[in-house]
């Protein structure tokens, strides 16, 4: 008798466990752990309860031809600045104008087929607004998102996942600039979360408002936050480099004054209404808010 049995279709399914296995096993060496806490010191991903409809928009006019309904909103707007000190100059502000009328913004994942063709090793910015448009209308612009779910597989922080894309920082630049001549604003994300990979040399603001200022990027996208936290603005004034802000969700009184863009995100009602916050922070006579 022989000491092996005969191979049968047990074995290469029993090879491939092993394989899996193997490589589970790989997965857990210090190669691939991650080097920094996995909790933010600071506690930034303390987020609120979403608030109500009444507390974010003004209910429409019940006679549309009742002259007093606009009046009070505006009477509530103009109080309002004034207990907030509002400074809207980022509204107004040259650099940031183009703000005011960004209505349609798509979030691109960088490996869309249409946006880049690995045979070729190049970005096809033209080709993603051709298919894109025909679909949805004219863009605005893209949130160009290079996260996850690749943060979080190795070492690699956000910076670095950004600096690491085909043809780095150089292919980036002439993706914007491809972007621009569409008339298109480029924006990229933030991750407040990001703490357990490898440390930048420089805090967050200035390490994400230099690399977007290299390749001519025009704002940020604060993912998970309500409010952009003020040494973004700071960092993109002393850079000579004016970023528009945009926090995921509803946007707090804190950061109104230079939180031009906004998601929204959380609130998700279908509804007509007016959004309070921004309605408050807007120049007289601009658009509504995105």
């Amino acid at each position: 008798m022989p000491i092996f049995p005969r191979p049968t279709r047990f074995w290469p399914a029993a090879l491939f466990v092993i394989f899996l296995l193997t490589c589970a096993v790989s997965l857990h060496s210090d190669e691939w752990k991650a080097r920094h806490a996995l909790v933010a010191p600071n506690g930034t991903m303390t987020l609120t309860i979403p608030p109500s409809p009444s507390e974010v928009f003004f209910a429409g006019p019940a006679d549309p031809s009742d002259p007093s309904w606009l009046a009070g909103l505006e009477a509530w707007r103009k109080e309002r600045r004034t207990q907030l000190r509002l400074d809207d100059s980022d509204y107004t502000n040259a650099d940031l104008v183009w703000t005011q009328r960004t209505f349609s913004q798509v979030q691109l994942l960088v490996w869309d087929r249409s946006l880049y063709d690995p045979e070729s090793r190049r970005y096809t910015p033209e080709k993603f607004l051709a298919e894109t448009e025909r679909r949805l209308g004219p863009i605005d612009a893209v949130l160009l998102w290079h996260v996850y779910p690749n943060i979080g597989v190795d070492d690699r922080n956000q910076f670095d996942l950004l600096r690491d894309l085909p043809g780095g920082l150089p292919a980036l630049k002439k993706l914007v600039d491809d972007f621009h001549r569409h008339n298109v604003k480029v924006l990229f994300p933030i991750l407040a979360w990001d703490s357990g990979t490898r440390e930048e040399s420089s805090p967050p603001w200035l390490a994400l408002t230099q690399l977007l200022k290299k390749i001519g990027a025009d704002g940020v996208n604060f993912d998970t936050l309500e409010s952009v936290p003020a040494d973004f603005r700071a960092a993109s004034i002393t850079a000579g480099h004016r970023l528009a802000f945009e926090p995921q969700f509803e946007i707090r009184d804190e950061s109104i004054a230079w939180s031009t863009l906004g998601w929204n995100d959380w609130v998700t009602w279908k509804t007509s209404r007016i959004r309070s916050r921004q309605w408050s922070a807007k120049p007289v006579g601009s658009s509504p808010a995105t």
